[in-house]
């Protein structure tokens, strides 16, 4: 079922229509605004208007709107609107892989750099997830989820690699919120999460490197479940 939660109003870019972006883009891949939503610059100037408690014109809007279409996550359609479109599995899939790709890679050099802080945070982390999970709360799980993830990064030193990820991961972030609906799903990701530490404090890049193959690539079977559960969100193949 939908969340009766809603993702953030983002206030923290130098410019409106970047923050319309970001808020919109939120709103699109945590599902808020599902696939199939059609959107008018006008509606969305006056919501916007309201989240920020500003004045908001079409012109930022419709550049939103541009920046979200290059990514595939609403299509333009001239005397109709801006519609959210469906999750694309193939393109989904083609992201997972650039995102497991990347993060495999990135755990030698990071390996390398973790340090005992390090390990209690991200300790910390799981267990808000863990309270997050009992408590409903998946919009919360998925942000300290991203945060548990982009850390290794951030430790490695390899913040362009996240850049690539979270730029180019649209549908798979979708496909991926999907499965927090179900708590079953989620308790067996904090528990790879749980090993994963485990494989750190150890310095035991193999056994984190299998880790991580088993934790992204357990939405493959997860997404044929999704697709007949949710039919009307997925492009027809």
């Amino acid at each position: 079922m939908i969340s009766d939660q809603r993702a953030p109003v983002i206030k923290d870019y130098p410019t409106l229509q970047e923050n319309i972006y970001a808020t919109l883009k939120g709103q699109i891949c945590l599902l808020e605004r599902v696939p199939g939503t059609i959107m008018s610059a006008t509606d969305i100037a006056q919501s916007m208007a309201l989240l920020m408690q500003r004045t908001v014109s079409r012109t930022p809007v419709r550049e939103a709107f541009l920046q979200l279409a290059k990514e595939g996550l609403v299509e333009l359609r001239p005397q109709f609107g801006t519609v959210v479109t469906k999750i694309d599995r193939n393109r989904a899939l083609e992201e997972r892989y650039v995102r497991y790709t990347l993060e495999h890679d990135n755990l030698k050099d990071f390996m390398d750099k973790v340090n005992e802080a390090d390990y209690e945070e991200f300790e910390e982390i799981i267990s808000k997830q863990k309270a997050a999970n009992e408590d409903g709360k998946n919009l919360q799980y998925i942000e300290l989820d991203n945060i548990f993830h982009h850390k290794q990064f951030y430790i490695s030193g390899h913040v362009l690699c996240l850049d690539i990820i979270t730029t180019y991961n649209s549908h798979y972030d979708r496909l991926r919120n999907l499965t927090t609906w179900d708590k079953g799903n989620v308790k067996k990701s904090i528990a790879q999460h749980e090993e994963l530490v485990k494989a750190f404090r150890k310095k035991d890049l193999t056994g984190a490197q299998e880790i991580l193959k088993i934790h992204l690539g357990k939405l493959l079977d997860e997404e044929k479940e999704l697709y007949f559960k949710y039919p009307e969100y997925f492009l027809n193949e």
